[in-house]
């Protein structure tokens, strides 16, 4: 076996990782527990940052107090680039 057939295996299997990891990352939303809580509308949201700056801008009242009275006192916002990983308990 010579070192170009290590080098082919070596980046075959890097960009399946990679892509595996880039299809979870892709999928996981459709299949996560947290799918159907309530919360605030991602378009309103950031792709980048979510709705982070929503939180740390600010202003004389938390928008969390907002969000607790229009979804319940459980609702998710979107974390950073734009993923369901929050939910808050109030």
């Amino acid at each position: 076996m010579g070192t170009g057939s290590l080098v082919l295996a070596a980046s075959g299997v890097a960009s399946t990782y990679t892509l595996l990891k880039l299809a979870i990352f892709l999928l996981k939303p459709y299949f996560s527990p947290i799918r159907y809580v309530p919360g605030p509308d991602a378009a309103s949201a950031s792709f980048v940052t979510g709705h982070m700056r929503t939180l740390w801008e600010p202003v004389q009242e938390s928008p969390v107090k907002d969000w607790m009275l229009q979804y319940g006192h459980i609702l998710k916002y979107k974390g950073f680039f734009n993923v369901n990983t929050r939910v808050l308990v109030c």
